[in-house]
């Protein structure tokens, strides 16, 4: 992940990036806007940029009412795009407004008061599948401290909503959605719950309120991350991003809906990177994922995600190459002919940090390796001949380690493991080290950690 803007874009009291978007070739940007020294809201923003570097405000203040605080969520349904809000006023519920482009004063009012009830304070979640536009509900009244529970409302022409799930799926504990995704044949929704247990998804097929099933539970086996804010496709897989108020933000993805690995750790080392924006700020663009966040110590930020991919042919082989933060070749994988029986794409994804063994330490390189055949993922891959991996690494990476001892490591039954298939090239004089591997899995470069003892001296 590389961060692509910082400071609020441009505004401090946006204290985070809610959601992002692509639209007509432009990326757009949501907010949620607070000013602590007034306390009170200016209202939501939504800002757009052609490069993901340079940005311009097309919407202010809220839609021209101030009390929408924050802009939470687009999508894009017939030919337009369209976002929604959140009230911070008790006199009215959620509103979703459209543009067939986006441009600033060009945007009409589509869903009013929380589709009748003002107590739907938001809508955090849009969505488009098999002709309808879907969106997800937070239900909370202001007075009574109480709720219904979450609601999932469609439609299929921008006028008339209906209902289509039961209230918190079965439980008022689930007073929001965060979350709603299209994904190979089904719709995913991602409650969030009033007590902070562990995020759960959904997904149905029909959506009509008879089939929705649950796919994640508890957290994905941690209560601390305690909902899934982000939903988003990208490279044939399902990513969700979690939230954890305490280690910082996950993300994990999927290629089945059902069996999910995680590959964003500790809030990109920040652990102020509480969660994805508030919610759903990821998108993909320029054939990169980027993931919003909420930061409120130091204002939210973009981060983006450097998969690499090669299509690699069996009769002549292929190379991957990953190119670093510093602009440097840091890791080449070559593939040699008749390694594989069949053509397969080879996919790179860099991971920001992994927990070593006590013995051993991180040297700053961790990433997978997976490999795809007409967009399926392929499990279990093993090479018919060893594939090569060069790992380049600065002296800082390995400080404290003996760079005779570096390894590659790889993640199996809950353990890490030598990953090699053969003998280590190592130069540490050049900082470089190559080693054979013959699958396909989790990677990491690790060495052991110098030790050093102290004396100890005794006085009477």
């Amino acid at each position: 992940m590389r961060n692509g803007y910082a400071n609020g874009l441009g505004d401090p009291n946006n204290h985070s990036i809610v959601h992002l978007t692509e639209f007509n070739g432009n990326l757009y940007a949501s907010t949620n806007n607070w000013d602590n020294t007034l306390n009170n809201t200016h209202g939501g923003q939504i800002l757009r940029s052609s490069n993901g570097l340079n940005w311009t405000s097309v919407v202010t203040q809220g839609f021209g009412d101030p009390t929408n605080g924050e802009i939470d969520r687009f999508a894009v349904f017939n030919n337009q795009i369209c976002a929604s809000t959140e009230s911070y006023t008790t006199t009215h519920g959620a509103e979703i407004w459209c543009s067939s482009t986006g441009n600033s004063g060009d945007w009409t009012r589509a869903a009013t008061n929380g589709f009748g009830n003002a107590n739907n304070s938001y809508v955090g979640a849009l969505e488009t599948f098999n002709g309808y536009l879907y969106a997800g509900t937070a239900n909370w009244n202001r007075t009574t401290m109480t709720t219904t529970g979450s609601e999932v409302w469609r439609t299929n022409n921008g006028i008339t909503w209906t209902q289509v799930s039961t209230s918190g799926f079965g439980t008022t504990d689930n007073n929001f959605i965060a979350a709603l995704k299209s994904f190979n044949g089904y719709l995913y929704a991602s409650p969030g719950s009033l007590s902070g247990n562990g995020a759960q998804v959904w997904r149905c097929q029909a959506c009509d309120n008879s089939d929705w099933t649950k796919v994640v539970d508890n957290g994905f086996g941690n209560v601390g991350t305690h909902r899934c804010s982000t939903l988003e496709v990208f490279d044939g897989r399902l990513y969700c991003g979690v939230d954890n108020d305490i280690t910082g933000m996950e993300v994990w993805r999927t290629t089945d809906g059902t069996n999910w690995n995680q590959v964003g750790f500790a809030g990109f080392g920040d652990s102020n990177n509480t969660g994805p924006g508030w919610y759903n700020s990821v998108a993909v663009f320029n054939n990169r994922l980027y993931i919003g966040t909420l930061n409120s110590a130091n204002s939210g930020e973009i981060w983006r995600n450097d998969v690499v991919e090669t299509a690699i042919n069996p009769s002549v082989g292929g190379t991957l190459v990953y190119t670093g933060a510093l602009s440097l070749p840091t890791t080449v994988i070559t593939v040699p002919a008749d390694a594989t029986t069949a053509p397969i794409t080879l996919t790179y994804t860099p991971l920001q940090i992994v927990t070593p063994p006590a013995s051993l330490g991180f040297a700053g390189y961790a990433f997978d390796l997976d490999a795809y055949q007409n967009g399926s993922l392929l499990l279990g891959v093993e090479f018919s001949t060893p594939v090569t991996i060069t790992l380049r690494y600065t002296d800082a990476d390995v400080a404290g380690m003996s760079e005779a001892n570096l390894k590659l490591y790889t993640y199996s039954g809950g353990a890490w493991q030598d990953a090699t298939c053969g003998a280590y090239d190592r130069h540490p004089d050049q900082n470089w080290l190559s080693a054979p591997i013959c699958h396909l899995s989790r990677f990491a470069l690790m060495g052991n950690v110098y030790k050093v003892y102290l004396p100890v001296v005794m006085r009477n």
